[in-house]
């Protein structure tokens, strides 16, 4: 099934629609903007464009268009498909106008003369189930956050973000103000193009491989979210009584419980057992704090009037930095320490994704199938997307109290993790823990015997942990770190370094920003570059 893009724009005597087909392929890729003049023109010169000037028989044309593929906009879910349901039913374009302002909430029509009775006779039209509009193949919303509107998104991409000049709520328009408006119009739709091609084509083809994996059809996948798309791989159905009432949880299965309770000590063992709160502790070094959230912690060293301790710290030849990656700790918390949230009820296929993504890292890259890279992907987002989703209470997977035990059961196993290698082994320092791992510079000969703590925990607990090297670490607290692993290939954590509108792996689009700054700054650190002569001499527009 192929992608649709469409944006309508409405004025009290007048409407457009403007539809463009996905191109066969795009010069630009994933956070890769490559859109060309050429390319530009090619994309609009196929556009489609309907008004509210047509006959019957343009309206019947336009339903007959969008009933073929997967149409595709921006918050369309919240907009576009309400006004398209009341164009296809033969609204007037002072109807269509009202619809629209009934729904980003203006009340205030009085200068359109319409009376109160005709106005509500609208807002039911448009309100809840009667406001859906199921004409399509499918639909796909590209809309990546709540807070932003696709213009910002075209300011982040360098795109012209000028809109039309002619007034909005003019009450009768000129034939030159109406091509003005189909312009602005096609500039958004082809803003579709490249929102899809530039970041939201990886997302959207792992839904529809979650869907090839579990049979779920292309038009689930397109129009649900991660999360009820999940849910749905999961079988997931709402279970009431869910909601925290006693924030204790239990950890029944005997090895881990007592490896935990040997580690970890018993204040901050009860404490997490017990309680949701926040608390901050001095453990292994650092200023570890806890809460229902996650675990953070930093190294604690003189902070020169800072809050927290600013570091960098390189591998040298007697000793390493290291990482032990705890990705997959929440997944492992699930299956092996009865927190399956209860409303999961197809928990072996929860099960299948964390055993074969196992086994698949075991296996080169280079040798894996198609099917296996889609299923890796696919797995990825129903683990990343589970545990979040079972604290909405909006949501099918919904278990307030399993994202709880989650969470806490996760850092208990960190900090006991943590706390057993400091204790059995010298000249080893905590950077930093958190949800994700731990950092840790130690002497190289160490590494052996580290390994072996780990082994014995997950020999006991069926968890499984990775030790990865890095290079080095600029460090300005947990959330903010620059660093650079062993293959040479850049993390970048915060906004004390972030320095691109991308976030590689989140379906979102940071804003524009003075990212010259952090590129220069980070060059610094790493190359020695002089940030100075770096700045005078960089010419992309979009980092100023």
């Amino acid at each position: 099934m192929r992608l649709k893009f469409f944006d309508i724009e409405t004025w009290p005597s007048w409407w457009c629609i403007v539809v463009s087909d996905e191109e066969d392929e795009y010069a630009s890729y994933l956070y890769n903007f490559k859109f060309t003049l050429e390319e530009e023109q090619k994309i609009k010169d196929k556009m489609r464009v309907y008004t509210s000037d047509g006959d019957r028989n343009s309206i019947e044309a336009l339903k007959l268009d969008m009933s073929r593929g997967c149409i595709t906009g921006y918050n369309i879910k919240r907009f576009d498909l309400i006004l398209l349901r009341c164009i296809l039913a033969h609204f007037t374009p002072l109807q269509v106008y009202i619809a629209s302002q009934l729904i980003i909430g203006k009340d205030d029509l009085g200068l359109l003369n319409v009376s109160g009775f005709e106005v509500n006779r609208i807002r039911s039209f448009i309100s809840g189930w009667q406001g859906k509009w199921a004409g399509a193949e499918a639909y796909q919303d590209l809309m990546d956050d709540a807070f932003k509107g696709l213009k910002d998104k075209e300011a982040s991409f360098g795109m012209d973000i000028r809109e039309t000049t002619v007034e909005f709520g003019k009450l009768e328009l000129t034939e030159e103000e109406k091509q003005d408006i189909i312009f602005y119009c096609k500039h958004d739709v082809l803003a579709l193009h490249v929102m899809y091609s530039c970041l939201s084509r990886p997302y959207i083809n792992t839904k529809l491989a979650l869907g090839t994996i579990y049979g779920l059809s292309e038009k689930e996948c397109y129009q649900s979210t991660n999360a009820i798309l999940s849910g749905k791989v999961l079988g997931a159905e709402r279970v009431h009584g869910t909601s925290i009432k006693d924030p204790t949880i239990h950890i029944y299965q005997d090895p881990i419980r007592n490896y935990i309770e040997k580690w970890v000590p018993e204040d901050l063992y009860n404490h997490l057992l017990t309680s949701q709160a926040k608390r901050t502790t001095m453990l292994f070094g650092n200023e570890v704090v806890t809460a229902d959230g996650g675990i953070h912690s930093v190294i604690d060293l003189p902070k020169h009037d800072r809050k927290t301790s600013s570091i960098y710290v390189e591998a040298c030849e007697e000793y390493g930095l290291y990482n032990v990656d705890l990705s997959g700790c929440h997944p492992s918390v699930m299956l092996f320490c009865g927190s399956m949230p209860r409303s999961i009820r197809r928990p072996d296929r929860f099960k299948e994704t964390v055993f074969r993504r196992r086994a698949l890292k075991k296996i080169p890259k280079s040798q894996w199938t198609e099917a296996d890279r889609n299923f890796v992907a696919a797995g990825k987002l129903i683990h990343n997307t589970t545990y979040g989703a079972s604290g909405n209470k909006y949501l099918p997977l919904y278990d307030e109290y399993m994202r709880s035990k989650i969470c806490r059961v996760s850092q208990l196993v960190i900090l006991a993790v943590t706390e057993n290698i400091v204790n059995l082994v010298q000249d080893c320092y905590i950077i930093q823990t958190n949800t994700d791992g731990i950092m840790l510079y130690t002497k190289r000969t160490n590494i052996p015997r580290i390994q072996e703590i780990i082994n014995e925990f997950q020999d006991l607990s069926n968890f499984v942990f990775e030790i990865e090297e890095l290079k080095r670490i600029w460090q300005s607290d947990v959330n903010n770190y620059l660093a650079e692993e062993e293959d040479s290939s850049i993390i970048i954590k915060g906004a004390t370094y972030i320095n691109s509108i991308y976030q590689p792996g989140y379906y979102h689009l940071r804003p524009l920003s003075n990212y010259v700054v952090t590129k220069c700054q980070n060059e610094f650190l790493m190359n020695g570059t002089n940030p100075i002569k770096m700045l005078l001499e960089h010419d992309v527009v979009q980092d100023f």
